[in-house]
C-alpha cells in the first residue's frame, strides 16, 4: 500500500479557521453549551449584583493555532460563588459535555 502524504496549505486554513461562519458557529454552540448547564444549575441566579451560574464568552480569536492566523475561540464557565460552588459540587459543565448534549 503506498503511502499517503497530506501537505496542509497555510492560506487556506487560516481562511478557514478566520471564517465568519466559523466563528458564528463557535459562538452559537458556547451559547448552547451555557444554556444547558444554566438550565441545570440549582443555586440563586444573581447575589449582590453578581451573576452567578454558567455564561459562554464573547467569541475572540485566541492564542491556539498562531500558526495560522489564530483561530476563534469561546469559553463557557461557571461564574461567582454560587456557581463554582455548583461546578465543583454537582460537575454541571463536564456532565453537559461528556454528555455531547446542549440544549
Amino acid at each position: 500500500m503506498a503511502k499517503v502524504k497530506v501537505k496542509i496549505n497555510p492560506q487556506g486554513m487560516q481562511a478557514i479557521l478566520n471564517n465568519a461562519k466559523v466563528e458564528a458557529l463557535v459562538d452559537r454552540e458556547a451559547k448552547r453549551i451555557a444554556s444547558a448547564a444554566q438550565s441545570q444549575y440549582k443555586g440563586p441566579a444573581s447575589t449582590d449584583a453578581h451573576v452567578q451560574g454558567y455564561t459562554a464568552s464573547d467569541v475572540q480569536h485566541g492564542r491556539y493555532g498562531r500558526r495560522y492566523g489564530g483561530r476563534p475561540v469561546a469559553y463557557v464557565n461557571a461564574r461567582g460563588y454560587h456557581g463554582n460552588r455548583d461546578e465543583a459540587r454537582n460537575k454541571t459543565l463536564e456532565r453537559i459535555l461528556l454528555a455531547g448534549k446542549g440544549g
